[in-house]
């Protein structure tokens, strides 16, 4: 294997750049801290606010869709009472009208189920985004290199008490 003299020099500078960045680290090193997302969600008034809106909503689409099955249960149970003295035509017709109205409510319950979920999802972003970028600002406010987020998942799996910022964050975020 032959060296060049420019293979050499790239090596030398290449070891040289990489002693210069240690000692750069060293001299002043990250400042890292973390916080525990769940914590600063569940405790954020926004997010707090955005649950009580969502049950409210909620409320009021289980209270519409309890309307309509107890409407549609109703119907049916005019219909057991009647149906003996019923012709045998009308008596199909009225199944027939019972079956569509029985389809309109599971279509209706599947559209509001989406719809919840939908909602939620978009709330809890929407919440989930304006804390993250508090949680930026938060970390260039006050000097820091990098903030971690805690999760149930294990993105920090150990943090001295010191550099969790979790209760700083949460009370400069519900000011």
């Amino acid at each position: 294997m032959v060296v060049t003299r420019q293979s050499l020099f790239n090596t030398v500078f290449a070891i040289g750049l990489f002693f210069i960045g240690i000692i750069q680290f060293m001299a002043s090193p990250p400042k890292l801290a973390y916080v525990e997302n769940s914590k600063v969600l569940e405790s954020y008034k926004v997010m707090q606010d955005a649950r009580v809106k969502y049950k409210q909503e909620a409320e009021s689409w289980q209270a519409n869709l309890d309307t309509l099955q107890h409407t549609v249960q109703q119907e049916l149970d005019v219909y057991n009472r009647t149906r003996a003295s019923l012709p045998a035509t009308e008596r199909r017709a009225r199944e027939e009208q019972l079956a569509q109205r029985q389809q309109q409510y599971f279509t209706y319950k599947k559209a509001v189920t989406d719809k919840a979920a939908a909602e939620e999802a978009r709330l809890t972003q929407e919440v989930i985004s304006k804390a993250d970028a508090f949680m930026r600002q938060y970390g260039e406010a006050h000097g820091y290199d990098i903030v971690f987020a805690a999760t149930e998942a294990g993105t920090v799996v150990y943090g001295k008490e010191g550099v969790n910022i979790t209760q700083e964050v949460i009370q400069a975020l519900n000011k």
